[in-house]
Parts: C-alpha cells; structure tokens; sequence
C-alpha cells in the first residue's frame, strides 16, 4: 500500500480526496466538476482500477493518516475523504458500503454501475437494470466507452439538477418499500457532487 503523506496544504482551498474504483470514466467526471469549482475547492483523486474492498481499505487508511498529521499538527486533513465504486458482480457489496460508513467515509454507489449515474442525467430508471442495459442506453446520449467526451461532460454538467432529483427518488422509493436505499437501480453521486460544489 502506497503509505505517502496524505494531508494536504495548511493553508488555502479545503480538499477533497476521492478514491475511486474506476481508472478512466470516473476521474474524468470528477475533473469536470473539479474544473468548474477549482476557485473553491480541491479533489484529489487516486483511481485504483480494484474491488470495492481494497477501494475501501484504501480509503480507511486516508482516513487513518489524515486525522493522525493533523493531529501532530502536520496541517489540515482533508475536508472529506469520498470513496467511489459501483456494485457490478461484488460479493457483499452491501457490507462494503456499511463499512466505508462505520468509519467515517463518505460513499459515492452506482448500482448497478456508475453508468446509471449517467443514464439518470437524461431519462427515468425505476425498473432494475443489468449493468450491460445501462451501458447500451448509455450509448445513445454518450459517446460510448470508458472515456468521456468534452461534449459528454458538457451535457452531463447541464442536466445535473435532473439525475439529482431521479436519483433522490430512487432513494426514497427504496426506502418507501422497505428494501435498501442503494438498492439496483440506484445512485448517490449527486452527493459527492453537491460536497464539490457546495
């Protein structure tokens, strides 16, 4: 494990460390935001191309050396450390995300994929959805692939307001009928969005 000081700068923008699952199409969709609110503050980005597991271990251990320096006064932590994945074909996924919770992580899940997240920006999905159904529909309002387009992440940055509200509701009509707020079809990206941009 990559044991480098984690803490950033003491003075100037707080900064947000997201550790993400995915090493193109999620790095990506944070530098968008990231440029747009880089006045305010700063991501920090590590893509791990790994399971949910070892993005949540990694994620502990920020966590871990974060409070440690600024508790020696090695400057400020972060001012939130965000891990991100998607459920895929993970076992125990479930408990992944109460782990990341337990300990004081912020979570950013797509079920079944962050695909979801995107597909949301442009149409419904209540219904559960194979993760391969998510990235065809995706194919007929993105350009396809793990790379996004600067058009892409114009036209996702536009209909932000819009894939917040569906995946609000999706939210809440998990919880309404008693099954997991995070269950398929699912996403709570919009709140590492609303932290960047908040």
């Amino acid at each position: 494990m990559n044991r480098r000081r984690t803490v950033p700068r003491s003075r100037g923008k707080p900064t947000i460390l997201v550790i993400c699952e995915g090493t193109k199409t999620e790095p990506d969709y944070l530098k968008l935001w990231g440029r747009r609110y880089r006045s305010s503050v700063s991501i920090e980005v590590q893509a791990l191309g790994a399971d949910a597991r070892t993005v949540v271990d990694r994620g502990v251990e920020a966590l871990r050396l974060s409070r440690r320096d600024e508790r020696r006064g090695r400057g400020r932590g972060y001012a939130s450390i965000w891990v991100m994945f998607d459920c895929d074909e993970h076992p125990d996924i479930k408990g992944q995300v109460d782990r990341a919770l337990a300990a004081g992580l912020s979570v950013a899940f797509s079920n079944p994929c962050v695909e979801l997240w995107f597909l949301l920006h442009f149409q419904d999905q209540t219904a559960f959805i194979h993760r391969n159904s998510v990235q065809q529909a995706c194919g007929t309002h993105l350009s396809g692939g793990k790379s996004l387009s600067d058009n892409d992440l114009t036209n996702l940055q536009a209909n932000y307001q819009a894939a917040k509200a569906r995946a609000q509701g999706l939210g809440e009509r998990h919880l309404g009928n008693g099954s997991w707020k995070n269950e398929n079809p699912s996403s709570t990206v919009w709140e590492l969005v609303d932290a960047i941009r908040s």
